[in-house]
């Protein structure tokens, strides 16, 4: 995943992208087999849909937790595109991030602990864990 002025572009975006740039400023036809494969999804890759953006934000307003993280620099705790970049190729990310915010952690990026959010239905911690994941 690329972070290109705080905005984040999936592989296959960038695939897509170029495919776009290639036949619309270069010599390749939406018809070339190159351009087809690189317009189509990903096989081996579910496609990943995003956390619903007003959702997420008003979760993490709601809950404090901006109180200590942001999105690209440290507050408390780290960065949201800090945990995504160490959790970008991991393929249990979403599942390590969600129970991070429900049970709590302590050690994994540094001395102070997270509290535990168990409070949060198990939809409303996907959304997050996604959001996160995605910055």
């Amino acid at each position: 995943m690329q972070h290109v002025y705080g905005a984040p572009i999936s592989d296959q975006d960038v695939r897509i992208i170029g495919a776009y740039l290639a036949v619309t400023y270069g010599s390749a036809q939406a018809s070339d087999a190159e351009v087809q494969a690189a317009s189509n999804p990903l096989a081996d890759q579910p496609p990943v849909a995003p956390a619903a953006t007003v959702d997420a934000m008003a979760l993490l307003q709601g809950n404090a937790c901006l109180s200590c993280h942001a999105i690209d620099h440290k507050v408390v705790g780290p960065a949201y595109h800090e945990v995504a970049a160490k959790y970008g190729s991991d393929p249990q990310a979403l599942a390590k991030v969600t129970s991070s915010i429900q049970h709590g952690s302590t050690g994994k990026w540094g001395a102070i602990p997270m509290p535990p959010f168990a409070q949060l239905s198990p939809q409303d911690l996907q959304t997050l864990a996604t959001f996160i994941l995605h910055r």
